[in-house]
């Protein structure tokens, strides 16, 4: 809305950055970048390992019972009960944060998608009908395309470190009206990734080398 140029869906313009974002999310000052399309994927995997970094830290902490602390100095105690306040205060911020994330990855949305779908929806009420987000594809789909892992061990791997960028450009993005046509793309792309890979190019050489001999005998 502020540089008043054409968009993709999920693009929108940062005032701070001076640029169009793709699938922009926020902009993030203690990062000073912002939140979108190719590090989207980090920021939620920062969030989740720090989470899990403060349960870690809070449990390790947890003050010990009152006989053990009597043989502690001082110093000790209190650096101990520090780190278990403190670990505890960043995971109920975090898990609040990071439930708000769950939420708009599942529902196939961005923050600031978000303010407009709400807008939308207000609207649509006022005038009697219901107002639908077509890019929810349903919660499993949507962690998929967001994090770019697709396959049998998805929910494992979009939590791991990825050195690859996002497969998809940012400004196509599948709706409920094109789901299928978005799945043997994917489906096409997966093939021919395959069939580009060293050790499959051999095998299917191999595979036809022995169709032709094959054929040979038979002749």
């Amino acid at each position: 809305k502020l540089c008043r140029k054409p968009k993709p869906h999920f693009t929108h313009h940062c005032n701070v950055c001076g640029r169009c974002q793709m699938r922009m999310d926020h902009h993030c000052p203690w990062m000073a970048n912002c939140v979108g399309h190719y590090n989207y994927r980090y920021f939620f995997n920062f969030l989740f390992w720090l989470w899990l970094g403060c349960i870690y830290a809070a449990t390790m902490a947890i003050p010990p019972t009152k006989p053990t602390l009597r043989l502690m100095k001082r110093d000790m105690r209190t650096s101990i009960l520090f780190t278990f306040v403190l670990s505890c205060a960043i995971c109920v911020a975090l898990s609040i944060l990071m439930g708000w994330h769950i939420y708009l990855v599942t529902s196939g949305q961005t923050t600031i998608q978000f303010y407009s779908n709400q807008a939308q929806r207000r609207e649509e009420k006022s005038k009697g009908g219901a107002w639908v987000n077509k890019f929810n594809l349903g919660a499993s789909f949507n962690w998929q395309e967001v994090f770019d892992e697709r396959g049998r061990f998805w929910w494992i791997r979009w939590m791991l470190p990825r050195l690859r960028p996002h497969s998809m450009n940012g400004i196509f993005w599948p709706t409920i009206f094109n789901i299928e046509e978005h799945r043997e793309s994917l489906m096409q792309t997966n093939a021919r990734t395959l069939s580009q890979s060293p050790k499959n190019t051999w095998l299917l050489q191999k595979a036809s080398l022995n169709e032709d001999e094959t054929g040979k005998e038979i002749v």
